[in-house]
Parts: C-alpha cells; sequence; structure tokens
C-alpha cells in the first residue's frame, strides 16, 4: 500500500483563528513538535474561506482571518520546518481550484518537501446543501472524477492533453514533475457518498472516513466492495479516519476539558460527526486502537488547543509508539 498516514496531526481554520498575528510560527512549532514526538503526518485546512467556529463577539474571531495562508503555500512553508511528516490538505474542495493548477500545486510540494506531498481532494459538505445524491451532487461528482483524472495525468505524462465535460488541459505541462513515482498519493474524502466511494477504488490510494466504529466498520467494508467491484485489490487503498483528540494527563482533566470545547462550538457530537477520542493516554490508546479494529489503516486528528505545545507532544508520545509510522516521507 502507497503510504498515507498512520498518525496524523490536523491545524483547522478554528486554531488559525486563536493564534493572533503569528501563525504561521505556531503552525510550524506544532508541526516540529508533532514530528518529534510521534505524529508520522501534517494536514491543514484546505478551504480558502471558513467559518472559525468562533463565537460572536468573541474579540479572537473578530480580529483574526479564519484562513490565513492557501494550504499549499503554506504547507510549502513547513515542508522547509520538518524533514520527515508526509504533508497534506484535508481536503481540497473540487470547486475552489482548478485541476490543472492543484496538480501544479501538489508537484510543488512534493519537489521541496522531497517526496512527501499528499493530495487531499473532495466535495465539500459546506457546498453541497446537505444533498451529495441530487442533480448537483451529481454533477459535483463528474468533477471530482475529472479532476482526479488530470491530476493523475500530469504526474505521470510530460504534456498531456484531456477533454471532459467539465475541465479540459492541452498539452499541459508539469515540470519538474513529481520526485514520487506516479505522483503524489491521492486522498479523497467521499462525504458519505457510496458512489465517491467508487471513485476512490478507480483513481485513488486512499478514503476519509469518519464516525464511531461501527459507522467506520460500515464504510471501510463498502469501501472494500467497491474495490472489489472496481478489479483493484481493496489493501492498495487506505481507510483514514478523521478525529478530533482531546487528551490531559488524566480522565478528570479530560472529561472537563471535553465539556469545555463542546459548549464553546469547537466540536459536534452525533451521528455523522467527526470521531472524539477523549481521556487520559491509557483511555486515548484504547479509542484509537478500536478504531484500527474497526478497520481503518490511519487517523488524522486535530488537537484543540494545538498551540499548547505540551498537549501536542503528550499526543504524539501516547500514539506514536503505539500506531505512527516515522519511515521519512513513507
Amino acid at each position: 500500500m502507497t503510504p498515507l498516514t498512520r498518525l496524523g496531526i490536523r491545524i483547522t481554520a478554528q486554531d488559525y483563528a486563536r493564534w493572533g498575528s503569528a501563525p504561521f510560527e505556531h503552525a510550524s512549532q506544532v508541526s516540529a513538535v508533532a514530528q518529534a514526538s510521534g505524529f508520522d503526518s501534517v494536514w491543514v485546512s484546505g478551504a480558502t474561506s471558513a467559518r472559525t467556529g468562533v463565537a460572536p463577539g468573541d474579540d479572537v474571531g473578530a480580529r483574526a482571518p479564519s484562513v490565513p495562508f492557501e494550504a499549499y503555500t503554506l504547507l510549502g512553508g513547513l515542508s522547509a520546518r520538518t524533514t520527515t511528516v508526509r504533508l497534506g490538505v484535508l481536503v481540497s474542495d473540487v470547486d475552489e481550484r482548478a485541476p490543472a493548477l492543484l496538480a501544479k500545486l501538489a508537484t510543488a510540494l512534493d519537489v521541496l518537501s522531497g517526496g512527501r506531498a499528499v493530495l487531499g481532494i473532495g466535495i465539500d459538505a459546506l457546498h453541497c446543501d446537505g444533498a451529495p445524491t441530487d442533480g448537483g451532487g451529481q454533477e459535483r461528482l463528474e468533477r471530482l472524477e475529472e479532476a482526479l483524472l488530470v491530476c493523475r495525468a500530469m504526474f505521470t505524462q510530460p504534456s498531456p492533453t484531456f477533454e471532459g465535460r467539465h475541465y479540459r488541459i492541452d498539452g499541459a505541462v508539469n515540470h519538474p514533475p513529481p520526485l514520487r513515482p506516479g505522483g503524489p498519493p491521492v486522498l479523497v474524502d467521499p462525504r458519505g457518498d457510496d458512489r465517491a466511494l467508487g471513485l476512490v477504488a478507480r483513481h485513488a490510494e486512499g478514503a476519509v472516513v469518519s464516525g464511531d466504529p461501527e459507522a467506520i466498520r460500515r464504510q471501510v467494508g463498502a469501501l472494500r466492495r467497491r474495490c472489489e467491484e472496481a478489479g483493484r485489490d481493496p489493501a492498495e487503498v487506505a481507510a483514514i479516519a478523521v478525529g478530533v483528540l482531546v487528551i490531559a494527563p488524566d480522565a478528570a482533566a479530560a472529561a472537563r476539558e471535553r465539556r469545555q470545547l463542546h459548549g464553546d462550538g469547537v466540536f459536534d457530537e452525533g451521528p455523522g460527526q467527526a470521531v472524539v477520542v477523549a481521556g487520559g493516554p491509557d483511555a486515548v490508546v484504547a479509542h484509537v486502537g478500536e478504531l484500527f479494529g474497526a478497520g481503518v489503516d490511519g487517523v488524522v486528528l486535530r488537537v484543540p488547543g494545538a498551540g499548547d505545545l505540551e498537549r501536542v507532544a503528550l499526543a504524539g508520545a501516547t500514539l506514536g509508539p503505539v500506531f505512527g509510522d516515522r519511515s521519512p516521507g513513507g
């Protein structure tokens, strides 16, 4: 299987909003500590605009932009501050960047990072009107498939031409080419749409899954069936769970923090939401182990309050020795 991640940390728009006037330095510090403590990948938000999740009237939300950097520009900077972690966007909405531009950005990141780039792409739920199965959803799936075809062509051919319903390239040049043979591995967020899992089976190296272990087990099973239908070995396609990690030295402190973060709207809980992993070190290891037991090949976790570097270090030191992959760039 092409490595994507075993244990990743995710930096989101909410984190930027709380870091004030030096978001790049904070992101660099989080990435360096994550790498040193046991995480094997760093992910950033792909949106060019986003909601911060900060309560109205909050001074932090009022003075800080929700997305201060273009995602691939930020990752290019982080590539110079890290040496082994894989770097990716979770995820680029198919409508926010033209596929040819996205392929160039991912390729540049791959070259700058020494082959550590991952291309994350999907359909943004904020732009789906909650209805991925309606006509608009079908068109977005078509766009996603064409974008995947364009990116793959530009990763593997010197001057490809592609004519689709939604996108076209004519002798596009992507030089220098990616360092990885075949280009950066591709991670698709299907947003729970089974048809999008078919695109993953045909064109990608991984799919995002979410929810509790039972929901994840169902999604992993659906992904494997789609791979078999496409004539592809399911072992070639990774299932990557996304979630929120609330970790503290003891269970009582973690429970208090979880209640506070939920009350502040930092994350939602319930069906269809990202899994919340919370507790002291032993409980967190057990919970993440349940996700791997449900069939995932890796997890990407947001650590609210990641500006507290001791918290990032605790998370990496707790989970890295059990679940992480520390091989350079995969």
